[in-house]
């Protein structure tokens, strides 16, 4: 489950003897087999146990107590404002019995429909967090880190209910691997929270411009390379003609030395930037006189 694996790896943090690759390794293979359900349907099968629960199980008021607090604030601030009306007028209690009354069948079909923890999506949501903070905090070996990286956009950051708190894993796996393809998923990570989460992070494009050389033009992951400069240079439309200069001359002197299929991606992104920045055109095409 969820907690286990998020206690195998608190534990294996703070004990800096059990702190090893192979352990996060596994860790995060199990993590990465938990199927996450859409809805709190998904939540009620038996599919979900690993021993189904008894049949008259009956959820403790401890596993609702976490889920129901927004409902018992909800209720409080009800209580208060009924209070408040009827000490102005005594004509209002009529119609706060009334209120009572109409709630008693709600809080019975709650009492009825209760369920346990693990039944909720919420309650899912937030350990499954738990479970992705603590493992990404261990040592992982650099092809489990590859799998995280690759992994966490497209199947996590959308699910979770704080996503800004994996930003700091992402930064952390750029600074200790600013060259390769980790930086590049470590990049393609931060644009992703940038631009769907609202993540301030001034020195990105500083960052994007080390990754643009020779040598990563003829390295296996090119391709992903070059999604990532097409969505941070293209699709971003506020950018500054400074900026953007500097990536088109900077892309044209590697591209002398690149082969001829990274040569032609680096033609048709240059020649895309400057039909969206014609500012930067005096970089080809200058006037005379000038």
């Amino acid at each position: 489950s969820l907690g286990s694996i998020t206690a195998l790896a608190t534990a294996a943090y703070n004990n800096e003897g059990c702190n090893d690759q192979k352990t996060a390794e596994k860790l995060l293979e199990l993590l990465m087999m938990v199927p996450v359900p859409s809805s709190d349907e998904d939540l009620e099968g038996n599919s979900q146990y690993l021993f189904s629960p008894p049949v008259d199980a009956i959820p403790d008021e401890a596993d609702d107590a976490e889920s129901d607090e927004d409902s018992e604030a909800s209720e409080e601030e009800s209580d208060e404002d009924s209070s408040d009306d009827e000490s102005e007028s005594d004509g209002h209690e009529q119609g706060n019995v009334t209120r009572e009354e109409s709630g008693r069948p709600q809080k019975r079909r709650k009492l009825e429909n209760r369920k346990f923890s693990f039944q909720r999506m919420r309650m899912f949501r937030r350990e499954y967090q738990k479970a992705w903070l603590a493992v990404l905090r261990l040592d992982l070996p650099v092809g489990s880190l590859k799998q995280a990286l690759h992994f966490l956009p497209k199947n996590v950051l959308s699910y979770v209910s704080h996503p800004l708190r994996f930003s700091d894993f992402f930064m952390q796996a750029y600074s200790d691997h600013e060259l390769g393809v980790i930086g590049v998923l470590a990049l393609d990570g931060l644009f992703l929270l940038m631009t769907e989460y609202g993540l301030e992070y001034p020195n990105f494009y500083k960052q994007l411009y080390k990754l643009v050389s020779a040598k990563v033009l003829y390295a296996k992951y090119r391709t992903r390379f070059f999604s990532l400069l097409n969505k941070c240079l293209i699709r971003n439309e506020m950018l500054p003609a400074y900026l953007v200069a500097a990536f088109i001359k900077r892309l044209c002197r590697c591209g002398l030395n690149a082969p001829p299929s990274a040569a032609l991606f680096v033609l048709a992104l240059v020649s895309n930037l400057l039909r969206k920045h014609p500012e930067c055109n005096c970089l080809v095409q200058r006037k005379e006189g000038t």
